[in-house]
């Protein structure tokens, strides 16, 4: 916008507004979107920390039965928790090309 008004000679006016406008909803937009990129990290980041510290607990248990039962609830948990990972990453996955186009019409 800024070259196009230097070049044009070209002051201000309802496309100057409109180009804010869209300008200002795009950068929330991937503000927005670093957020939910941080978000997923950080459930990585913290997931990994408690399936480590629980595998551990299950080497610790004397009985039988509780270690079995624990590992059990284990693997449906961290099979569970794959399943949301992989369902947060494709909608992840989703957020560059819903702005790309919102960014081009900004931005040409």
């Amino acid at each position: 916008m800024e070259q196009f008004k230097s070049v044009v000679n070209f002051q201000g006016g309802d496309l100057e507004k409109e180009y804010n406008k869209l300008n200002a909803t795009l950068q929330k937009s991937e503000s927005k979107a670093a957020e939910v990129r941080n978000r997923i990290r950080a459930v990585e980041d913290v997931s990994e920390a408690l399936f480590s510290e629980w595998r551990s607990e299950i080497k610790q248990y004397t009985s039988e039965a509780l270690r079995k039962s624990s590992q059990q609830k284990y693997d449906v948990t961290k099979k569970k928790y794959t399943e949301l990972i992989k369902a947060m990453k494709r909608a992840e996955g989703k957020l560059e090309p819903a702005l790309a186009p919102y960014a081009t019409k900004c931005f040409s």
